[in-house]
């Protein structure tokens, strides 16, 4: 994976398989955790999760709104959040 950079614009879920019943978010890379997890912030500088999450994926803004404009049927369907980023890169 491409090395993150504070401030870039990510995708990151609670668990690698991307599960959309667990916690994931869209936001901006801010550091690691003590424990090698990534640290995700909102555009305020607030953590989405205080543990961090272990897998993240750099998008663009345009994924990025795909994603939020299609936030509850991918949190009530059971494809991977990952499934879900793969298709909005293509379009």
């Amino acid at each position: 994976m491409e090395e993150l950079k504070k401030g870039d614009y990510v995708i990151a879920t609670k668990y690698e398989d991307g599960d959309p019943k667990d916690h994931f978010a869209v936001g901006f890379f801010d550091s690691m955790t003590w424990h090698n997890r990534y640290n995700i912030v909102n555009s305020a500088g607030e953590l989405f999760r205080h543990n961090g999450f272990r897998k993240v994926k750099k998008i663009s803004q345009e994924v990025g709104a795909k994603i939020v404009s299609h936030i509850k049927n991918i949190e009530q369907s059971d494809r991977s959040v990952w499934d879900w980023v793969s298709e909005f890169e293509k379009i």
